[in-house]
């Protein structure tokens, strides 16, 4: 491994999945209601360097998280007597109080996105007001730590809330993360920001490329100043100065 000849000096893993588009009567196709397709669900582990530690074909319709254990358990155990700092990155579909307890006893640091809900939004409902005087060109972003327990959960945990307000925009961007990291909120968000962007979103663009698949990226609407945002919405009902409005906030899936 080139890891041998250049030890690494920290360890990050992201997790991820997406589709691999399938004709006719391949083996493991199937309908993905998300994507829209039928197509193959690989599961896959890089690290920060781009590097593929681990890849998992699954059927087409199988849940972002399916066999997560089988992924990522052996990348834990080629890594687990180095005596390096490590981390995991994942995005909502790995929200999982199994996974996080595992990352927990292996030493990990994690940084993982979590849906929106009705509890995390009263945590912040501070931050919804719309910022008062002239409306700046550049996004006003906000972010807020705070204590969260899910009823799945066994013990609270630290969430940060990142809020962005753009201009021409009624209602913010609000993205939730989970994590075990400690240090400023921004620097959380910004360490889960760099997921996906080292070689590892390139290299999986190039393998669809060379198996002469095409790559779905149409979902993704990448924001230069924060998270991913999935084109997908959730409509919550959000208090504004005693008026009570329908706001529409983009969420993770």
């Amino acid at each position: 491994m080139v890891q041998d000849c250049v030890p690494l000096d920290k360890l990050i893993l992201d997790m991820d999945s997406f589709e691999s588009r399938t004709h006719g009567q391949q083996q493991g196709s199937a309908y993905n209601g998300y994507f829209g397709c039928t197509c193959c669900h690989p599961l896959f582990v890089f690290n920060q360097h781009g590097d593929l530690e681990r890849a998992m074909l699954r059927r087409g319709n199988h849940h972002s998280a399916k066999f997560w254990r089988s992924g990522l358990l052996p990348v834990i155990e080629r890594y687990r007597n180095r005596d390096i700092p490590k981390y995991f990155r994942g995005d909502a579909a790995f929200a999982l109080p199994a996974l996080f307890c595992l990352l927990e006893e292996e030493g990990f640091r994690y940084a993982v996105r979590i849906p929106a809900n009705d509890v995390l939004i009263a945590n912040i409902d501070h931050l919804l007001i719309h910022p008062v005087g002239r409306p700046s060109h550049k996004p006003k972003m906000f972010y807020e730590p705070f204590s969260y327990q899910a009823q799945s959960w066994d013990h609270p945990r630290r969430a940060v809330a990142k809020v962005e307000w753009h201009e021409g925009e009624l209602f913010p961007r609000v993205g939730f993360i989970v994590t075990n990291m400690t240090g400023w909120s921004r620097k959380v968000v910004h360490f889960y920001n760099q997921k996906g962007q080292s070689g590892a979103m390139d290299q999986r663009r190039q393998v669809c490329r060379e198996s002469g698949r095409a790559y779905r990226v149409a979902t993704l609407e990448t924001t230069k100043s924060g998270f991913s945002y999935l084109l997908w919405r959730t409509t919550l009902e959000t208090s504004y100065v005693g008026w009570r409005c329908r706001g529409v906030f983009r969420t993770g899936r």
